[in-house]
């Protein structure tokens, strides 16, 4: 499952994407002065289908489409592409694809092209041994 939890001094909403109710994914909005934050956290199974993974990029994107200039986004959760190797992007804490993992499927390749034209990367500091 999923869950994202915000104390209470936040203003929150909920985002309702009732058209995706058969993935594990939730959104909520927190509002920050003038601007918001997005969070949404998502749950991919291994081995899912394609469709779920589209579904996944749908609802990130509906999200996307209700953001202003001044708002954030942070999407959190496992998408269980467990054959890409990532690459520290130079002085940054991003990380991108090995170029010759992003064929390894048409999801993996439709996955992260989509995300990165909607600027977003992927950070994270855990090494996993090989």
């Amino acid at each position: 499952g999923v869950l994202i939890a915000v104390d209470t001094k936040y203003t929150t909403n909920l985002i309702d994407l009732n058209d995706f109710l058969d993935i594990e994914f939730v959104g909520v909005s927190i509002e920050l002065g003038k601007s918001k934050l997005f969070v949404t956290c998502s749950y991919i199974p291994p081995s899912s289908s394609l469709d779920i993974y589209n579904q996944h990029l749908s609802a990130i994107n509906l999200i996307t489409e209700k953001m202003k200039d001044s708002d954030r986004i942070l999407i959190l959760g496992d998408f269980n592409m467990p054959s890409i190797r990532w690459l520290p992007m130079p002085d940054s804490e991003a990380l991108i694809p090995l170029p010759s993992e992003m064929n390894s499927t048409q999801y993996t390749f439709d996955v992260i092209n989509s995300l990165c034209d909607l600027n977003l990367y992927q950070i994270n500091s855990v090494k996993i041994p090989s």
